[in-house]
């Protein structure tokens, strides 16, 4: 009977804590049927679990006012006997930076409680592992010198496996710019190494430097093929024409130097000389071209638009001056045959009328007195 009456008086004072703990919704179903009996009191079993809860919350809470009263107390005697010490984690920063010697290290473990097993095993632990990066890049220098680091993994939990793909993730691979590079130098085309003898001088290298670097032999070869330097357009045009190569030597060429076939041809006509403007002059003179002629060839060596026209012009002039005067002078032209070969040439109306009256009016002169000497 007691306990039942002790189970009813710590209901009403428990139920708001109990309410409080429902509300998270995180009561799990074990414990829900306990905090039901507590808030409504069933038999002695609720005065026992009310007691619990009562006993732990005021429990509690007594602990936590003598922690309030007596820590100070605690904090000046400390201050007095000075009898706190550091941790292991402290000690063993200060001897791994010799602030406290190896004596004194193992003299604090001691007596800390640690044997001298276990100081040993401390200090192992102060020791540190390198990373993987660095191991790898000097393992790649010196094999034989540096194949033990490789345990320094082992001693931070990487198992024999991943130590192996580590190793082999330490050489180099190409990046994709490398491997467009190696295809535009034609490096995996036997067939143009061969043609070009881009294996050449291989065998004379000294791998280790590429294997140092992190690069394997067959990658090392595909760089060495790509390395070569190979004639320059002007000297590739003078092999050609001088017959030294074909024209389809010419266009591997491109290919090998990653010119795009846009321009391939077109480079190669503009690689052939053309008539310069004293050769122009000279056929102009000789009556071999007309001047729609000149006008597309001095276009060709590059002279501006608004001066090619004047300009053949002046050659056609040069040219057939002196020619149709010399058979106009000789009657074997009259004044008709001038202005019909003036027509024919092309030139332009008033330069064609300009020419037409001098080579009449100095050649008639002189026309004239030959006449007149042959009657006398």
């Amino acid at each position: 009977v007691f306990m039942g009456i002790l189970g009813k008086s710590f209901a009403p004072k428990l139920a708001p804590l109990i309410a409080k703990l429902e509300s998270t919704g995180a009561v799990p179903p074990e414990l829900q049927p306990h905090l039901d009996e507590i808030k409504n009191p069933t038999g002695e079993i609720a005065a026992v679990l009310g007691q619990s809860a009562a006993g732990g919350l005021v429990g509690g809470s007594i602990g936590k006012l003598s922690d309030a009263i007596l820590l100070p107390l605690a904090y000046a005697i400390n201050s007095v006997t000075q009898n706190v010490i550091l941790n292991e984690s402290q000690y063993m920063t200060l001897w791994l930076r010799g602030v406290i010697s190896s004596e004194e290290f193992e003299e604090k473990m001691s007596f800390l409680g640690h044997n001298t097993g276990d100081v040993a095993q401390l200090k192992e632990l102060t020791q540190i592992r390198l990373d993987p990066n660095t191991i790898s890049k000097l393992w790649l220098r010196n094999k034989t010198k540096w194949e033990h680091l490789w345990k320094d993994l082992a001693d931070s939990g990487v198992d024999p496996d991943r130590i192996i793909a580590l190793q082999e993730a330490a050489f180099s691979n190409p990046s994709p710019q490398d491997v467009v590079f190696f295809m535009g130098k034609e490096a995996f085309e036997e067939d143009s190494v061969t043609r070009y003898g881009l294996d050449a001088e291989f065998d004379r290298l000294d791998l280790s430097w590429f294997e140092r670097a992190g690069v394997k032999e067959d990658l090392a070869k595909l760089y060495w093929r790509s390395h070569w330097q190979h004639p320059a357009f002007r000297e590739m045009t003078t092999l050609l024409h001088r017959g030294e190569i074909t024209p389809d030597d010419m266009s591997d060429w491109y290919r090998l130097v990653e010119i795009p076939p846009h321009w391939r041809d077109k480079l190669t006509s503009i690689s052939w000389d053309l008539p310069n403007r004293i050769e122009l002059r000279m056929m102009a003179r000789f009556g071999l071209v007309d001047k729609e002629f000149l006008v597309e060839q001095l276009k060709n060596v590059g002279l501006r638009e608004d001066f090619r026209d004047i300009a053949a012009d002046m050659m056609l002039v040069m040219g057939i001056r002196t020619d149709l005067s010399t058979r106009y002078s000789k009657g074997w032209l009259d004044a008709a045959g001038v202005r019909e070969e003036i027509n024919k040439s092309g030139l332009s109306d008033d330069i064609g009328s300009r020419l037409f009256q001098w080579i009449v009016k100095n050649t008639g002169t002189d026309r004239v007195e030959k006449e007149r000497d042959l009657t006398k």
